[in-house]
């Protein structure tokens, strides 16, 4: 499941402006409205009467249509899109006080959900960074790199260790002592990825009732509830992983711009190179999505195959009477606890960094190849990003790269700088070269 983006053109999509039904065998379906023709059938039914724009807010916000309204509503007359609702999330749909709502985003005009190019930039990126510390020599640089930085200060230790704003001059002649200009050393500027866009417009997503988690910095350093303390439940809306719809965007190198970003470097050397040529992009894509498919699997496989099981109640927070979601349990009940990862945003179904997971005396082989053990690497990555506290980032058997970008470089750099975008999960890439 992957971060999706609705386009609704200039329409602004807000709390309310959509519409719950049944239809068939499903308990549940949503239409999104189109707010500017709805409005116009309820202004003619409406109009007449006093405070009629009142009434009309009032008759949007509240899901109250006449019947006739909401038939065109429900046969796609007055509605963008409509799609399934996943059961555990229908009870929160109309709850303002669990932050009930559709998080929609505003771009296309045609109403299809659609993955943003630069999302999928940001896979790519984690992928040859997957690729670049298998390299000979690579993972023992990068290593080397994070003993050698000075993590004394935690919250400074990220700047420290870049040196982003010494290393910004001179790699392409730009001198800015004040603003590093860090773009003009990412090797992958000159990569572009177009907006991926679905061939078809039927069945492509659904509705998932998801708990808003927050991350608490500080020394106890645990994941906890968003909104105030409490997880607010939301509605998020999800590619549908049984569409079988097939995406496609173009991926397009820059060969000219590529060649002129000189580096010394022999991890961004060997970067360059790669980018180059096609067969080592297919190489590249298919070792990181065996890696990360096989190892996490389970781990997704788990978490989606009980959401039929909330259907009844759907699902209920601590204290509740229902499954509990405290992510601040105190440290002697977590071994006790069950805990459920939250879907959508944040922590949930995005893959992490493969980096930093695992000591380096543990990892055997390349990385990203380790042995489930009875738990999965998603949990460990999970775990790792929770329990840890705020110091535990300065100790060197956990290098935590942190990283949008993988950069050219000058001999004072450090190796550590290759650091890692989460990648999207359950996307797949297929490779055409165009002359």
């Amino acid at each position: 499941m992957s971060p999706v983006h609705i386009g609704i053109g200039n329409e602004f999509l807000a709390r309310g402006a959509y519409h719950l039904y049944p239809d068939k065998d499903r308990p549940t379906h949503l239409a999104l409205v189109a707010p500017r023709p709805l409005a116009s059938r309820l202004l003619d039914q409406f109009g007449e009467q006093a405070n009629f724009a009142a009434t009309i807010q009032k008759r949007m916000q509240a899901d109250d249509y006449p019947d006739a309204i909401a038939r065109d509503i429900e046969n796609g007359k007055l509605a963008l899109r409509r799609m399934s609702v996943h059961p555990g999330a229908r009870p929160h749909l109309k709850d303002e006080g669990r932050n009930g709502g559709l998080k929609v985003i505003t771009a296309l005009p045609n109403g299809l959900p659609y993955i943003p190019g630069s999302s999928v930039k940001g896979a790519l990126r984690t992928a040859w960074l997957d690729w670049q510390v298998a390299q000979a020599g690579a993972y023992d640089r990068f290593v080397k790199g994070v003993k050698q930085a000075d993590l004394r200060r935690a919250k400074s230790a990220d700047d420290n260790l870049l040196k982003r704003k010494q290393l910004a001059e001179g790699f392409m002649g730009v001198s800015s002592k004040s603003q590093p200009n860090e773009q003009n050393r990412d090797l992958f500027r000159a990569v572009q990825v177009s907006d991926l866009m679905p061939d078809r417009t039927e069945n492509l997503t659904r509705v998932y009732a998801v708990l808003a988690m927050s991350y608490q910095s500080g020394d106890n350093g645990f994941a906890r509830p968003a909104n105030n303390g409490s997880a607010g439940a939301q509605a998020w809306e999800c590619l549908n992983p049984d569409a079988g719809a097939t995406y496609t965007g173009t991926v397009t190198v820059d060969l000219d711009l590529l060649d002129a970003m000189a580096t010394q470097d022999p991890d961004a050397q060997n970067l360059k190179a790669a980018l180059a040529k096609a067969d080592v992009w297919q190489d590249a894509l298919a070792g990181y999505g065996s890696r990360v498919y096989g190892t996490e699997r389970q781990h997704y496989d788990e978490v989606l195959a009980d959401l039929p099981n909330q259907s009844r109640e759907g699902i209920q927070l601590w204290g509740e009477g229902g499954l509990v979601l405290d992510w601040v349990l105190a440290s002697q009940q977590e071994d006790l606890q069950e805990k459920l990862f939250p879907l959508g945003m944040g922590t949930g179904l995005l893959a992490h960094s493969l980096l930093g997971v695992m000591a380096p005396q543990e990892i055997g082989g390349k990385l990203g190849d380790e042995e489930g053990r009875g738990s999965t690497l998603m949990k460990d990555v999970l775990d790792t990003g929770i329990r840890r506290d705020s110091r535990a980032y300065a100790d060197p058997e956990f290098p935590a790269p942190k990283s949008r970008r993988v950069v050219g470089d000058f001999p004072a750099r450090r190796v550590n700088e290759m650091r890692a975008e989460r990648p999207l999960g359950w996307t797949e890439l297929t490779l055409t070269q165009t002359k």
